[in-house]
């Protein structure tokens, strides 16, 4: 392998420090290469004949989406909406730290139209987010995948990225997903669905009888053998005003709740007894974060990741939620796949149009599974454990 003479291909014009992750992708229509590249707050594009000599095009981004922030990571690809490929349109990934909801670094998305010259999003004001996790990061696409865009994530957030309790690595990626879009009154959302593939680590399947649960329904030791590395299929009815929800546990009283909330319109994943969380408490906002907490105080109010999370103790200790507004209207009845791998926990409701991803750091691998329901009687369908291994 030898060096090209001519490197670096491409330097900012404008000298810009925050100037990388660039990604190149071909463009058929013009013939001709296209990078996207991260410019501290906004992303830019270049074309090249050759993929040595870059010519600029153009800019998108600043003042859009989550603010404030700064851009990492951007990502461009197409996609038909709703699988019509007469209907495609371009999808632009951006991850930034900060600017998550619920604190640290995220990954959102633009939807929109690219002529080879700009990139033009009718809702670019809007914040639409690819996870509504708190660790979901740097997510990339992987290249030559036919008609199908497959994307992998790194599963942590950089408010506590060094504070994590591994001792072997910094964080792991999470589980390959399949990206689609829909159109949901009017607009367009990107899903992230678990790969297909994904299912052969299925080993062993536990099947269970569908349950009406009132209170709850308790299954001790269910996924006990599984190491901790286990799935959880269901069809959950909520009552239209209540509480229903799937809770994992250890039998050092730590757990994860998984539940959906029909009078807040939300699905909501809780890790504040999940674990080991006080290192939560030593984790540092980065500085963008930090001037934003200091203005909202001088305007009497709270940090906007305290404001946001549920049930809030410290930036690791929270529960994250989204909107049951991405589902189908008239939606009853949800479909969740729950993956579990000992310090992870992911979550696909309907398909992926929700997606969430969280850490979790039990002292012990979670064995117990309980349904539960509040404010009504709850159904709970087609449930499969299914253990997980290479």
């Amino acid at each position: 392998f030898t060096k090209y003479e001519g490197n670096p291909v491409l330097t900012p014009f404008d000298g810009l420090k925050d100037f990388r992750d660039p990604k190149v992708f071909w463009y058929e229509k013009g013939k001709c290469w296209y990078m996207i590249v991260s410019a501290d707050k906004e992303t830019r594009f270049y074309k090249s004949k050759n993929l040595k000599k870059w010519d600029y095009v153009s800019a998108f981004g600043k003042g859009m989406g989550q603010q404030p922030c700064q851009y990492e990571c951007p990502d461009f690809f197409q996609l038909p909406v709703n699988g019509d490929k007469n209907n495609m349109k371009w999808v632009m990934t951006m991850n930034i730290n900060p600017g998550c909801w619920f604190g640290g670094s995220a990954t959102e998305y633009f939807v929109g139209d690219f002529d080879g010259k700009q990139f033009t999003c009718p809702d670019a004001k809007d914040v639409k987010w690819m996870d509504w996790g708190k660790d979901h990061y740097a997510t990339v696409t992987f290249s030559n995948t036919g008609d199908r865009v497959l994307a992998i994530t790194w599963m942590s957030n950089w408010q506590y990225a060094n504070l994590t309790p591994f001792k072997q690595n910094r964080g792991a990626n999470g589980l390959p997903r399949e990206l689609k879009l829909f159109e949901n009154n009017g607009k367009y959302y990107l899903s992230e669905d678990v790969a297909p593939e994904v299912y052969s680590l299925r080993k062993t399947t536990r099947t269970l009888a569908n349950e009406t649960v009132d209170e709850s329904k308790a299954f001790a030791s269910l996924t006990a053998g599984m190491d901790g590395a286990f799935e959880i299929e269901a069809d959950i009815t909520p009552d239209a005003n209540g509480i229903a929800g799937i809770e994992i546990s250890n039998n050092k009283r730590e757990r994860t709740l998984i539940y959906f909330d029909m009078k807040q319109g939300k699905v909501v994943m809780d890790r504040t007894e999940s674990g080991l969380t006080d290192f939560g408490k030593q984790a540092v906002p980065h500085d963008i974060e930090l001037a934003w907490d200091k203005q909202l105080a001088a305007e009497g109010k709270q940090p906007a990741r305290v404001v946001n999370s549920i049930n809030y103790k410290n930036d690791f200790a929270l529960a994250t939620w989204a909107p049951l507004s991405l589902c189908q209207a008239g939606k009853k009845t949800y479909h969740v796949d729950i993956f579990v791998d000992k310090s992870s926990v992911e979550l696909f409701v309907d398909g992926g149009r929700i997606a969430m991803t969280n850490l979790v750091f039990p002292v012990a691998p979670y064995e117990n599974v309980k349904l539960y329901a509040k404010g009504g009687k709850a159904q709970f369908n087609n449930i499969n454990v299914h253990k997980l291994a290479l």
